[in-house]
């Protein structure tokens, strides 16, 4: 094991970016940063285009969606991230990830490189399966708005949305609300 490559633990700051509707898939959009990053302007167009172009296909590939998913937005220390993800008959989350190098002019293949999650984004994937859990795997799924704020966490502030409101609760895994 090489130590050296091994991150020291500091919490992340995270950001709701608002509600898409891309394709027929209803997403949630989180940003997640780095200290000293940001998701900007360019990144949440990215991140739209990689959705739409390389996403939706595998949502009508591998059929029997449920029409809702979430996306992470994460400038992260040694590049960006985008993880996408889509529920599909009724308890399976699917996942299909961007990963490009600040330093590469080319993203990473994300189907030769067996990467899931950082750990940050691991909580926030966490939070999601959670409030799905407690949410939609019911006799009569609870059709809450999206956004639900965590009262322990305070506000969120969110990016291009008026009151959005956070479902999640796992946040004390190492995510700072912004």
């Amino acid at each position: 094991m090489n130590a050296g490559t091994i991150e020291i633990y500091r919490p992340r700051d995270v950001s709701i970016l608002g509600d898409w509707n891309i394709g027929g898939l209803k997403i949630k959009a989180y940003g997640l940063a780095a200290d000293g990053k940001r998701v900007d302007d360019a990144m949440v167009t990215l991140a739209r285009s990689f959705v739409r172009q390389d996403v939706i296909p595998r949502v009508a590939a591998e059929g029997d969606s449920n029409g809702l998913g979430f996306v992470i937005i994460h400038p992260g220390s040694l590049g960006i991230s985008i993880s996408a993800h889509w529920w599909i008959q009724g308890s399976v989350l699917c996942q299909h990830n961007y990963r490009k190098l600040y330093s590469a002019s080319e993203p990473m293949d994300a189907a030769r490189r067996p990467v899931i999650a950082c750990v940050w984004e691991l909580a926030l994937i966490n939070a999601e399966q959670e409030a799905w859990r407690k949410t939609m795997m019911k006799d009569k799924p609870i059709h809450m708005p999206i956004w639900k704020s965590v009262p322990r966490l305070g506000p969120l502030k969110s990016q291009g949305v008026t009151r959005a409101r956070f479902v999640s609760v796992a946040f004390e895994n190492g995510i700072r609300p912004v």
